[in-house]
C-alpha cells in the first residue's frame, strides 16, 4: 500500500495545550486524513487515559482528525525508552532511528500517511534531535516531513512544560492563555487535581 495524501502527528500532551491544537489544526488543514497518534506510554505526569481525554476533547471540532493511540509501536519503552528521560542519554540516537524505521516501514503504509507534521523545539534536547532525525530518516523512506513553528505567548513558546512549571507555582488563573478551555476545566477538576496532587506530594515519582 503506497501513501496517500494524509498524514499524522505524534504527541504526548502532558497536559494538551494551545500549542498542540495550533499544530493539529494547521496540519489537518493541509491534508485528506489526520492521524493523531497519542502517546500511550505510562511514564508522564497525565496518565494516558486523562491526556487522551484531554486531546479528544480539544479536537472534537475538527472532522477530519482520528484519534489513536500509539500502543508499543511508536515513542513507547519499546521503541524508544530515553524519551522519558532526561536529555543527553547516549542511547537516544539509535532508539529515535528504530522508532522512527517502524514508522516508516509499518505504521505509515498502513495508513496511507504520506507527511509526519512536528512542531519546532526551543525547549528540549531530545524532541529537536527527534526532529532532525526525522528530517534525515523519513523522507528516504517515502514519509515528508513538514515542521511547523511552534505558538507562542507572552514572547515564549507554549508547551506542556510550561503548563506544569505553572501549576507547580499555583498560577492556576494564567492557564487560560495556555491551554483550550476543556483541558483547563480537567486540569481545575477533582480528576485534575489529584494527578497534580499526587506529583507534589511525590516529585520525584
Amino acid at each position: 500500500m503506497t501513501p496517500g495524501r494524509n498524514g499524522a502527528i505524534v504527541a504526548n500532551c502532558n497536559p494538551f495545550t494551545f500549542g498542540h491544537r495550533y499544530l493539529i489544526e494547521q496540519a489537518a488543514a493541509l491534508v485528506d486524513r489526520l492521524y493523531l497518534f497519542v502517546v500511550r506510554e505510562e511514564r508522564s505526569l497525565f496518565p494516558f487515559e486523562y491526556r487522551f481525554k484531554m486531546v479528544r476533547e480539544g479536537t472534537c471540532d475538527l472532522p477530519n482528525v482520528t484519534l489513536l493511540d500509539t500502543s508499543c509501536y511508536a515513542v513507547s519503552s519499546v521503541t524508544f525508552p530515553t524519551y522519558f528521560l532526561k536529555d543527553g542519554d547516549p542511547g537516544g540516537a539509535i532508539q529515535m532511528e528504530l522508532d522512527l524505521l517502524l514508522f516508516a516501514g509499518r505504521i505509515a503504509p498502513y495508513f496511507q500517511i504520506a507527511t509526519r507534521f512536528v512542531g519546532s523545539e526551543p525547549l528540549s534536547r531530545t524532541t529537536a534531535c527527534y526532529n532532525a532525525a526525522m528530517h534525515r530518516i523519513l523522507p528516504p523512506l517515502g514519509v515528508g516531513v513538514r515542521e511547523l513553528e511552534r505558538v507562542g505567548v507572552r514572547d515564549a513558546a507554549i508547551s506542556a512544560s510550561r503548563v506544569r512549571e505553572q501549576l507547580a507555582r499555583g498560577e492556576a488563573e494564567g492557564l487560560a492563555a495556555l491551554v483550550p478551555e476543556s483541558t483547563r476545566q480537567f486540569l481545575l477538576s477533582r480528576e485534575g487535581r489529584r494527578v497534580w496532587d499526587r506529583h507534589l506530594s511525590c516529585p520525584g515519582g
